[in-house]
C-alpha cells in the first residue's frame, strides 16, 4: 500500500474503512462548494469505489490519499491527482471543515 509521512501528517491509499468519513465529507455542503454540485450517496459510493483500485505510476485513475495528523491519528481529509493528456495533472483535495482556515 502506498503511504507517505510529512512532519506533520500521514498519507495512505483510501481503504474501504474510510468509506463512512469520505461519504460524510463529499456530502458536507461546506466542503463540497468549489468541488461539486450535491451528489447522492450511490454517486458518492462509485466515486470512492474507482479510487480503492491500486494505483502505480503509470495508472490513469486517481490516486486518492487519506491525510491523517502524524501525532494523534485525527482523520483530515482526502488528497490526489489523476493524470491527463500530456503529462499533465489535476490535483484535489477535501479537507474536514474542522481544518478550513
Amino acid at each position: 500500500m502506498l503511504s507517505l509521512s510529512t512532519p506533520r501528517l500521514n498519507l495512505t491509499q483510501i481503504t474501504e474503512q474510510e468509506w463512512p468519513f469520505f461519504l460524510r465529507l463529499q456530502q458536507d455542503p461546506d466542503v463540497m462548494r468549489y468541488v461539486s454540485d450535491e451528489r447522492r450517496e450511490a454517486e458518492v459510493r462509485q466515486i470512492f469505489n474507482s479510487r480503492l483500485v491500486r494505483w502505480e505510476t503509470h495508472s490513469r485513475h486517481w490516486l486518492c490519499l487519506f491525510m491523517r495528523d502524524r501525532h494523534n491519528g485525527t482523520p483530515i481529509g482526502f488528497t490526489g491527482f489523476v493524470r491527463g493528456d500530456e503529462d499533465m495533472a489535476e490535483v484535489g483535495f477535501i479537507l474536514d471543515p474542522e481544518f478550513h482556515a
